[in-house]
């Protein structure tokens, strides 16, 4: 379930408890206000659309990569559902893959039309504190600009490093908030 607003949340937070429902995410969008102010990045940075299940497969597994905080290589069958739930999003969405040398080191999935926004980013592990991110926001946000969009939108986690990161660099305008709540699985043993 998902209570959209703080407020609202607020008051309902103690019923929906009562009911068996815990609060496991809230999330924020942000809108770009005035221009982004990201770091370069690595000089040697080259950044590539993917056009291919081949160059999907390699987005998808550095999304999965980056999510989970670690190096190890995905199972197959979660590489899969990535790609799957990707193509079936492509009419409205692109992909980004940002290398540095031969090494995939970063991604970016972002909706297209009128409101763009960016709802996956990801930079592995090795690769991080580097502006890759940051560069890769800023590119999106420049060819984006060509295509003169109503707002540029990113979604994160509410509180987390990446939004504050993202507050940081200009998206700073909060057009969207929501809480999501679910029943604990009862079969489930911790």
């Amino acid at each position: 379930m998902w209570v959209d607003t703080r407020d609202r949340s607020r008051r309902l937070t103690p019923e929906l408890g009562l009911a068996g429902f815990e609060a496991v995410q809230d999330t924020v969008v942000l809108a770009l206000l005035g221009s982004v102010r990201a770091g370069p990045g690595p000089e040697a940075l080259r950044v590539e659309d993917v056009v291919d299940d081949d160059g999907l497969r390699e987005w998808a597994t550095v999304k999965l990569r980056g999510f989970a905080d670690s190096e190890e290589p995905p199972p197959a069958e979660q590489v899969q559902q990535e790609m799957s739930a990707r193509q079936a999003e492509q009419a409205v969405c692109r992909y980004q893959l940002a290398y540095l040398g031969a090494e995939p080191a970063s991604m970016l999935g972002h909706y297209t039309g009128r409101d763009q926004m960016v709802f996956l980013l990801a930079t592995r592990v090795p690769f991080r504190r580097r502006a890759i991110a940051q560069n890769l926001l800023a590119r999106w946000c420049q060819q984006a600009a060509a295509e003169r969009p109503r707002s540029l939108l990113i979604n994160c986690d509410d509180g987390g490093a990446p939004a504050h990161l993202y507050r940081r660099i200009g998206f700073t305008d909060e057009v969207y908030w929501h809480r999501r709540y679910q029943r604990p699985d009862p079969t489930r043993r911790e």
